[in-house]
């Protein structure tokens, strides 16, 4: 809400509408802002969804264990569902029921937490259903300068990357993959990232740091460290154009394998992937700070992959000069200004790196455990996006529910701060609209496969303008434990029957496709989401 001249209101609404009130004089305007603020700033428990009319409430639809169990991860004896208690003591961001290697007591992994940024232990989301390659998900390790270890928590990585043995094994051989060959690389710094709480107010430290890290990688094993770098480089031109095949050409950098210490196994079948969403810059600053990535010297067979995605700064700066240029007063020179805004650019970092992860699962045929800093905004992105790519489950209307309520209600988005939820959003410097930038990748993809997604465009729509609108309980909270103590599902309504009994909201072109989807990344055809972002602009044809 802004106050321009005397008796002037101008309110900026989160879906990049603006509206301007005139009014007849100064005490006017004060007793217009007293009734509006408490409506537009009110907290969670009095927000709308807590007083409308409930119809259905919807909460039953979506059930982990169902999902898992259709997975197959329930009668994986490798696995076991941990349970944790009323009071979410294991990690008050996750979920209650996480999948766990059985191999490891509650114990040992109460001990992870305790290494691990916000307690967000390494937990398996997803499996490859032929070649049983595990995608799993945590926050960044507490390593700090000193390079701590922790022997629970290489424990419980070992036990969930290991590849599960299914009945139809394929050779696991990246050789014969169709995917591009893997080079060598040297570290390059010209693409640097900085988080919330990392780099700021750690400059002076970055060059003591860069030499500990150095001698970090040189007391370990130096050439298991990579760098996803192709993004800022060469612009993804040499992307496939068919959007069916596999943008191999984005000239994945990473280098050999890490230590070994099991000479039984097939080196080919041993190493798995750690995918960081930050940049090695970024992760320096996190280690200064007493955090950043994982050694893959202490983890058996890990290579360490960085993919340099903006933070929710970045992502706020991006959307923030977006809403200036949808706007219809709007007339400077559009392409450059959509070109300077960074917001699509965001959207093919976002798509680029889960392509990558979807190769190295299911042609690669390895496991891949991702993060970043806390891992609840970035990290969603990846494994979200990844899913939905590998699975033609999730491209239903059902399913997609189902992804979202796992990788992002379940596993502590924070909706309440990142969508400003009883703030002023838009000066608030938790807010960043992550889940929309997500959307819009979504979108992306939905229009390169026009046929494979059960949903339309004006599904999408709907379901952006619910974590708005506080019509519904969704999307109100930080955490499945913060839903728990505003009584989310006993006072409130689900999004979910809306979206899912609309029949406008159904594709009539859908075909189910079973296979994996590879969307091209190039640049040119990465598009704006014009019918979205222009919708309230008369102007536009």
């Amino acid at each position: 809400i802004e106050e321009l001249m005397e008796s002037e209101v101008r309110i900026t609404c989160k879906d990049l509408r603006r509206v301007r009130f005139q009014l007849p004089s100064r005490d006017h305007r004060k007793g217009f802002l007293d009734v509006c603020r408490p409506f537009c700033f009110c907290k969670v428990p009095e927000s709308f969804a807590f007083s409308c009319r409930i119809t259905e409430k919807g909460w039953k639809i979506f059930d982990v264990m169902r999902d898992y169990s259709r997975l197959g991860m329930l009668a994986c004896e490798r696995f076991r569902i941990l349970k944790q208690s009323e009071k979410y003591e294991i990690c008050p961001t996750y979920p209650k029921a996480i999948v766990v290697p059985a191999s490891l007591s509650d114990k040992e992994v109460s001990s992870s937490c305790a290494f691990r940024s916000r307690k967000r232990i390494p937990v398996a989301v997803w499996m490859h259903p032929k070649n049983g390659a595990i995608l799993a998900r945590c926050a960044q390790p507490l390593v700090g300068l000193r390079n701590t270890r922790c022997k629970e928590d290489e424990k419980l990585v070992s036990g969930l990357m290991l590849r599960v043995n299914l009945d139809s094994p394929a050779d696991t051989s990246d050789s014969n993959s169709t995917g591009s060959e893997i080079e060598e690389t040297e570290y390059n710094s010209s693409s640097p990232d900085s988080d919330s709480s990392e780099v700021d107010g750690v400059t002076q430290f970055v060059t003591d740091v860069w030499s500990t890290f150095n001698n970090w990688n040189n007391g370990g094993n130096s050439n298991t460290i990579s760098r996803e770098s192709s993004l800022h480089s060469n612009d993804g031109k040499n992307d496939s154009a068919r959007p069916a095949v596999d943008p191999a050409s984005e000239n994945e950098r990473s280098t050999g394998l890490g230590d070994s210490t099991t000479s039984k196994i097939r080196l080919e079948e041993e190493f798995f992937y750690i995918v960081d969403a930050r940049s090695q810059m970024a992760t320096m600053g996190n280690r200064a700070l007493g955090k950043g990535t994982e050694n893959p010297a202490n983890y058996t067979g890990a290579r360490l992959l960085y993919m340099c995605i903006d933070n929710i700064h970045s992502v706020r700066g991006a959307f923030s000069k977006l809403v200036e240029i949808a706007q219809p007063s709007f007339n400077g020179d559009f392409e450059r200004s959509l070109a300077d805004c960074g917001w699509l650019y965001q959207v093919r970092n976002i798509l680029v790196s889960s392509v990558k992860i979807v190769r190295h699962v299911d042609q690669h045929e390895k496991s891949v455990l991702t993060h970043c800093s806390d891992g609840w905004d970035r990290t969603a992105q990846m494994v979200s996006m990844a899913e939905l790519l590998l699975d033609p489950w999730y491209r239903t209307r059902s399913g997609f529910a189902e992804l979202v309520e796992k990788e992002w209600c379940g596993f502590g988005h924070k909706f309440r701060d990142r969508y400003g939820h009883g703030v002023d959003a838009l000066s608030d410097h938790e807010f960043s609209p992550v889940f929309t930038l997500w959307i819009d990748c979504v979108w992306q993809v939905t229009r390169q496969f026009p046929t494979a997604f059960e949903f339309n465009e004006r599904f999408l729509t709907a379901l952006v303008d619910s974590v708005y609108s506080g019509r519904y309980g969704t999307f109100l909270a930080n955490s499945e434990k913060e839903r728990e103590n505003f009584k989310v599902q006993d006072l409130t309504e689900s999004i979910w029957p809306t979206l899912l009994i609309g029949k406008h909201f159904l594709n009539t072109r859908y075909q189910r496709v079973n296979r994996t989807l590879y969307p091209s990344c190039q640049s040119k055809n990465i598009k704006l989401w014009e019918s979205f972002y222009f919708r309230f602009d008369p102007t536009m044809a």
